[in-house]
């Protein structure tokens, strides 16, 4: 079994400053959703951050999280609008 460093080194956004996916409004939050967009491990993403155990505020695996709770609008929802 591989570990959670092995997959983040893999990530999108391995590299890119850990602040930008604090943002849960506002022009940050699509620039770390566009990270997202890119990125080949979005399950295990989830599973390194765990958003809802850890009632995480922030953008991660493709969504947009406020206190553990995944916002409506997530990566694929916000493709759309544009």
């Amino acid at each position: 079994m591989r570990g959670a460093g092995f997959y983040l080194e893999q990530a999108a956004c391995s590299g890119a400053d850990p602040k930008l996916f604090d943002a849960v409004i506002g022009e940050f939050v699509l620039d770390a959703l566009s990270y997202c967009d890119r990125c080949p491990i979005i399950p295990e993403c989830d599973a390194h951050v765990q958003p809802r155990k850890s009632y995480f505020d922030g953008v991660a695996a493709g969504k947009i999280w406020n206190n553990g709770i995944p916002s409506e609008l997530g990566l694929f929802d916000m493709r759309e609008s544009e």
